[in-house]
Formats: C-alpha cells, structure tokens, sequence
C-alpha cells in the first residue's frame, strides 16, 4: 500500500484555515504511523521557499518523526523548494539522527528533540534549562541584553510546561525549533503528551470545572492570570511543585506588549493565536493534534515595554507578599 502527500503552499501558515488544511493533509500519515502495512510512503513539498512558516514546519517535522519507525521510512520530493533550504535548518538531520557538518553554524537549537519527564524535588531542571539555553542561544540572544534575556526566560517557561504538565512518555521526545530570519526569532515546542485539558482533567479538584469545555475555551483559560492544572489553591497531589499559573499569561502579555511578536497555542482540537496590537486572542476548532504545540514569534531589535515591566513588577509584588508556604 502507498501513502501519498501533497503539501502546498495554501496548507503553510500560522491562521487556523490554514493550520487545519495543514493537519488534514497529515492525518493519513498519523494514522497510519502506529502500522507496518504500508509499502511506501511519499510527501511532496510543493511551495516555494518564501511560503515557508515555521509553526507549519514544526507539525510537519513532528509528524514525520512520529513515522520513522515505520519499516519503509519516508521519502520526501520537492518541487518549488530546494533540499538546501532543509539542510540550513538540519531539518532531515534531526529525523534521521544525524547531522550535516557544512552547515554546523546553523541556529544552534534548530529542531532539537528532549524527553519532557516530569522533575523531581532533588533535580536541578530550572537552574539546568537556564544554562543549556544560555549556552545553545548565545549567537542569537545577547547576554545582558535585558529584552533578550526575557525572550529566554519565555523559551524556558515553555520548556518547562512540557515537563510539568505534557505527561509524555520518554519515549515520545519533544521537538524544539528556534530560527531567526530578518531580526525575527521564532521558538516552537512540540509535545505528544496528554495535552493542555487533559492536564486540567488530570485534577480531580478542577475535574467538574473544566470537563465540560472546549479545547479552544481552555486554553483561553489557561493564558489567564492565575489557571493552572496544579494551583496553590487546589494541588494535585501527584504533582511534586505547585503551579502560580502565570507562564502562559505572561507570554501572552509578552506578545501583546512588544511589536512583531505572536502566540499560537494548538492542543487536542483547540487553536489559540494572539499577536501585537490585539486586545483579546483569536481561538478555532481544528483537525486533533495529540499533545500540545505552543509556537511564539518576537522583533529582537526591542527593549522591553513600560507595560509590560509594570506588570511583571506587580506580580513579584503579589509573590513576595504570598504566605511562605505557599510560595514554595
């Protein structure tokens, strides 16, 4: 049996008509990854290199990974693109394992893989994340530069999301990308874990609360000031740290403050985007995509906005004045 993809470039790009293009384009490769029957498998890259969109390479990379196991592997074609515009990115170098030594100077995280396994009380996994970035980010993000710093610590935030809450097997790897083009920077995590709701559902004390919504209605509630599926207020005990719920709320509000910058949040059938300039996140219903995918874009040529410090100086306010106890 043969499986043929055609991707073109109506099916690449960061709104949701064209993510769910996108994903029903891939369905058949999904469905077909957990089977050893097919005999070839054939994807067709029919764009150009200016229709490239990193939020769209990132689901594709993460579903081609997923189908490496299969015994007749993928062959992909290109028409309109060329397969060195793949290799300046180590996009086939990071499905196959290997690494393409001409291009070694290439952005240094591009498509990274990790296994998100939740922490324990003795790791070191924030302190840990912070150095590996430092050092992976240094040709990108200036050290001292206090805007790029900040872009760090939202690279670790969304590290670390997958680690608390994604529940993903170590075998299922998460996929990292981080390119900057034209003096802008793009950052994506991919998890096949259990998903933003099911993270939520996961606490039997917010069970009742959240089981009756969309994807798209949580996630909406999980960029919000003060959600999250392991709060002070209502811990889950199969969690080791509690959760202040402030990671995604402060990314959205990093986007909302700086020009250039967007958020898209995909997981389950839920579709979030916020971009600069907008007062309230546009959401949609997709095609499933099983984990979470949270993909933010920034100008670096920035300092960061008055609004934007105000308001992360009012919640080290609210922090130092919270009972030790429950800061902890």
């Amino acid at each position: 049996m043969q499986l043929k993809i055609e991707i073109s470039k109506d099916d690449l790009g960061y709104e949701p008509d064209k993510v769910k293009s996108l994903l029903k384009k891939l369905r058949p490769l999904r469905k077909h990854a957990t089977y050893s029957h097919l005999d070839s498998i054939e994807v067709y890259f029919l764009f150009d290199r200016g229709d490239i969109d990193e939020l769209s390479l990132t689901i594709i990379w993460r579903v081609l990974k997923s189908c490496l196991v299969l015994p007749c592997g993928v062959t992909v074609y290109y028409r309109g693109t060329s397969k060195r515009d793949f290799d300046e990115r180590h996009f086939f170098d990071s499905l196959t394992g290997k690494r393409n030594l001409i291009y070694t100077r290439a952005i240094p995280i591009h498509y990274g893989t990790f296994s998100p396994v939740r922490p324990t009380k003795e790791s070191n996994q924030n302190e840990n994340l912070n150095k590996a970035l430092a050092q992976v980010t240094k040709e990108i993000l200036k050290p001292g530069n206090e805007f790029h710093g900040e872009i760090r610590n939202q690279m670790v935030e969304c590290i670390q999301n997958a680690y608390d809450h994604s529940e993903s097997k170590r075998a299922e790897s998460a996929g990292i990308l981080c390119s900057v083009k034209d003096g802008f920077l793009d950052f994506s995590i991919a998890d096949m874990g259990q998903g933003v709701k099911k993270s939520f559902l996961a606490n039997q004390i917010l069970h009742r609360k959240f089981s009756g919504l969309h994807d798209t209605e949580v996630l909406r509630a999980a960029t919000d000031k003060g959600i999250s599926c392991n709060p002070f207020h209502a811990r889950n005990p199969q969690y080791v740290y509690p959760n202040g719920g402030i990671g995604l709320y402060y990314l959205k509000e990093f986007v909302r403050f700086h020009p250039g910058s967007r958020l898209v949040i995909m997981s389950g059938e839920g579709y979030y985007y916020m971009q600069y300039g907008r007062q309230h996140p546009r959401t949609a219903a997709l095609v499933s995509w099983p984990g979470t995918i949270v993909h933010f874009r920034t100008k670096l040529d920035q300092e960061k906005s008055a609004g934007y410090t105000k308001l992360m100086g009012e919640f080290l306010e609210e922090f130092d004045a919270r009972p030790l106890e429950k800061a902890l």
